[in-house]
């Protein structure tokens, strides 16, 4: 990609993979075009996952971290609190008119699932790993 859209290659600094022109942490910024991308680590599906918000905009690209059905897969235990984590401390931290755009499937707005989330992160789930639904 980087040579066919004559673009860096960005990531978070935990990203296993080679061939990064300049790693994100958390808050950095990005100019795109008119935009400027801010990076947030949003750990749990996996442990460089990046969300990125518009700044003055209510859209935010959260990738695998949110789905409107539920969070993003996780391959332990471990990993699912770390979801847990994200979701409260990340996710939930963003106002209600948030529209997300997420890794797969149609974006939605914050604020139709945030009590599915706020109840879902309330709960119990044991040593659970998995898909999850907000539901469960």
């Amino acid at each position: 990609m980087r040579a066919r859209l004559r673009v860096p290659v960005m990531a978070h600094p935990d990203f296993a993979g080679q061939g990064v022109d300049r790693a994100l942490a958390d808050g950095d910024t990005i100019a795109v075009g008119d935009h400027r991308l801010i990076a947030q680590h949003a750990p749990g599906h996996t442990p460089d996952q990046v969300c990125f918000s518009i700044e003055q905009d209510d859209r935010v690209i959260s990738g695998d971290a949110i789905f409107e059905g539920g969070p993003g897969k996780t391959w332990s235990p471990e990993d699912f609190q770390t979801t847990l984590d994200t979701l409260r401390r990340v996710i939930l931290a963003w106002p209600d008119e948030t529209r997300c755009y997420p890794g797969h499937g149609g974006p939605f707005r914050l604020g139709d699932i945030r009590s599915a989330v706020e109840a879902f992160v309330a709960r119990d789930h044991g040593r659970f790993c998995g898909d999850a639904t907000w539901g469960m």
